[in-house]
């Protein structure tokens, strides 16, 4: 086996990080392939349009139509009930389907950020305390190789059962969760799986009762409940009682949102609540659960930061559309509004930062200690910053929707130099629509890699960004962090 394993081992050693880099490249490339641009060759009226696109002379008005067409289409998977009432411009920006599909990625991406880091090569850290070691070459392969075989049997349920391709991507997450991410992160945190279970059926009771309970009596309810599920002895009992609750809770919120109403209120509300139960739940968690420093990093990974997140993207990706909207209204300076937008996104990515500080220093558990130690945190982010990358990009993902806007600019220059790509690219989904699939296929696919290619730039330029001058930019953002915690007295200063 091992003779047979060496040549693959050999290969990823060599491209071990820019092999990463084209994992993710081919990743967004079939993402827009299968989402974004999915049979635009097909649709009569989605291929005049793209060619409409391509074939503008001027790089501002294709901009602008680019633009028009992601902002309808967002509405589109995000705003219809907002549409249908004649929602005023910002209720439909900040809409319930955007607050709902935040909360969803806010659970999916830590898990995912965590893997994609240690797939990288680095250690995983957090406040000091290291949650798993560098990674292995031989277990890089083996995560690799287990993630495309989930892969493979998930595409071929989805072209045997014909689902669509965000029920594909959600089953996909899920089943690498439950097949990877659980049991391993227990195993790396060192924590018993009785122990980590019992956590996150605390963790899903807070959540089920804040939704069902309303706006009164909500602490009580979750502090009494949480108390019962944290004596539950029955590891069986405690996950099929997690997941029915997880399961009904969903459900009931869903139901009370749609009779009350389509408004993004409720599901704030419910945000504001759910934080409100976890902080109530650190008190409640039984020292022989989380006997060491690195386990109670667990409810703030898996609970504060999520939670938190969700809120800060909802705002995020509200005032962007807000924004970029209004610009493309006639009368409006679309300059101004995008700066706006640009400005708007940094105050959000300050005020998380500046939240998250508060709260891990306002949260203590019943023995007094904190849910991080907050100057071991700022210790690593300066001097190994490349093994805090996953705590950086869920801070950073606030500004995510406005490096998506410049990226959507970049892809309008590169698409308009050289002439003869983009009338390649029409000529082959116009050919398309007249009946030849195999063309109308290229050109869907051309356009998709040029797509994921701009995207995998930016990443690249934003991590160039960071690197300039020996970490200029990361080494003052730190400092204005830590500056609020020492205003706050959540860490002592340096004379």
């Amino acid at each position: 086996m091992d003779a047979l394993l060496s040549p693959l081992v050999a290969i990823v050693k060599g491209w071990k990080e820019w092999g990463t880099v084209l994992q993710i490249w081919a990743i967004l490339t079939l993402g827009f392939y299968n989402w974004l641009w999915r049979g635009v060759w097909r649709d009569e009226k989605t291929r005049k349009a793209i060619n409409g696109w391509l074939g503008q002379d001027r790089v501002f008005t294709r901009y602008q139509r680019s633009l028009g067409r992601v902002l309808d289409q967002l509405d589109h998977w995000l705003s219809v009930p907002e549409i249908n009432a004649n929602r005023a411009p910002l209720s439909r920006a900040f809409s319930r389907g955007l607050i709902q599909t935040t909360m969803l990625w806010a659970v999916v991406y830590p898990f995912t950020l965590f893997l994609l880091q240690w797939l990288f090569g680095s250690a995983l850290t957090l406040g000091g305390i290291t949650l798993t070691s560098a990674p292995e070459t031989e277990q890089i392969l083996f995560v690799m190789v287990w993630i495309s075989v989930v892969a493979g049997v998930l595409v071929a349920m989805r072209i045997a059962l014909h689902v669509s391709f965000l029920c594909y991507l959600i089953s996909f997450l899920a089943a690498l969760g439950s097949s990877i991410a659980g049991p391993w992160l227990a195993n790396q945190i060192n924590t018993p799986l009785p122990d980590i279970v019992e956590i996150l059926g605390m963790v899903a009771v807070v959540v089920v009762f804040t939704a069902t309970a309303g706006l009164a009596g909500t602490t009580a309810i979750t502090i009494a409940f949480s108390s019962t599920v944290a004596n539950m002895e029955l590891v069986i009992g405690a996950i099929v009682g997690a997941l029915v609750i997880v399961v009904l809770g969903a459900a009931v919120l869903e139901v009370r949102v749609k009779r009350r109403s389509s408004s993004s209120l409720d599901s704030i509300g419910y945000i504001l609540l759910l934080l409100s139960g976890l902080a109530a739940l650190a008190q409640f968690i039984p020292e022989t659960a989380l006997p060491a420093t690195n386990e109670r990093s667990a409810l703030l990974f898996l609970g504060f930061f999520p939670v938190l997140n969700a809120l800060a993207d909802f705002a995020s990706i509200g005032a962007t559309r807000y924004f970029l909207r209004r610009g493309l209204a006639k009368g409006n300076n679309a300059t101004l509004c995008a700066l706006s937008d640009l400005a708007v996104g940094l105050g959000i990515f300050f005020a998380l930062g500046c939240g998250m500080i508060w709260l891990i220093d306002t949260v203590r558990f019943a023995d007094g200690s904190a849910l991080l130690d907050l100057e071991g945190l700022f210790e690593d982010l300066r001097h190994s910053p490349a093994d805090q990358i996953w705590v950086l990009i869920m801070l950073g993902s606030t500004l995510l929707p406005t490096l998506l806007h410049a990226a959507l600019g970049l892809t309008t220059v590169v698409l308009s130099h050289p002439e003869k790509l983009q009338k390649f690219i029409s000529y082959l989904l116009h050919k398309g629509g007249e009946g030849y699939a195999p063309l109308g296929r290229l050109g869907q696919l051309l356009l998709s890699v040029v797509c994921a290619s701009v995207v995998t730039l930016m990443g690249l330029m934003m991590y160039l960004i960071t690197q300039f001058d020996h970490g200029w930019l990361l080494k003052h953002l730190i400092d204005i962090f830590e500056g609020f915690a020492q205003i706050i007295g959540a860490v002592s200063i340096v004379v």
